[in-house]
């Protein structure tokens, strides 16, 4: 609760996520478990956040990530009804929270979704032309009927091009010239509703190249209206 009222001072965004890590969810084979899902949200029942939610500090409930990748799940992919139950049961707690899964708008379809509003795509370079990874997304968003958060994966998504290295395994960071064009890219997509980097590492943004890169693409979205991810 702290956290949140150092957040309204700030006029900082929050997308909240309660349930923690994925191994508090997954039963005896590793399988996602939706009882055990819902018992780490049930934890969060006695707090009362609904004014910061009705201000804006909270714009959503993040309730998974990665449904899609069966090697998270012991080689069965969480189902897009379960998807939706998670959704359903963060809206009985949260009724005018919107709610978002870190999955791809291409899995996401072909379900007629009640209660989940957003997919979430982040890009990376191995994903090939940024305008045309914007592109497939929010056409693949579309139908599936919901909105579409985009980012950047920072620390991990770059390529040789800059040598940003040592931040995220062997993978290489992205440089401030990759954050200006491929942030730059999705920030003008005028589907999305928001925009979430991956992740926060003090070494690379204490970087006054990545800072000045940064502080571009957030005069970009201070430039863009208010939009919910409500679908």
């Amino acid at each position: 609760m702290a956290d949140l009222e150092a957040a309204r001072r700030t006029g900082t965004r929050i997308i909240l996520s309660v349930v923690g890590n994925d191994r508090r969810y997954k039963d005896d084979q590793g399988r996602f478990s939706l009882v055990k899902w819902k018992g780490r949200v049930d934890r969060f029942r006695g707090f009362d956040i609904s004014s910061y939610i009705q201000d804006g500090t909270i714009i959503a409930h993040y309730i998974l990530d990665e449904p899609h990748d069966a090697s998270n799940w012991a080689g069965t992919v969480v189902t897009r009804a379960q998807v939706d139950e998670m959704a359903k049961y963060s809206k009985e707690i949260w009724p005018s929270l919107p709610t978002i899964i870190r999955a791809w708008p291409d899995f996401l379809k072909g379900y007629q979704y009640q209660y989940l509003d957003a997919a979430w795509a982040q890009y990376s370079d191995r994903f090939g032309n940024v305008d045309a990874f914007v592109a497939s997304n929010v056409r693949d968003a579309r139908a599936a009927g919901l909105s579409l958060v985009v980012g950047l994966n920072l620390l991990g998504g770059g390529n040789r091009s800059g040598g940003l290295r040592g931040f995220s395994g062997s993978r290489y960071a992205m440089t401030a010239a990759q954050v200006r064009q491929w942030g730059g890219a999705l920030m003008a997509e005028p589907y999305s509703c928001a925009f979430i980097n991956w992740k926060y590492n003090d070494a690379y943004f204490s970087r006054s190249d990545i800072k000045a890169a940064l502080e571009e693409l957030s005069d970009q979205a201070r430039r863009r209206p208010p939009k919910s991810c409500s679908k």
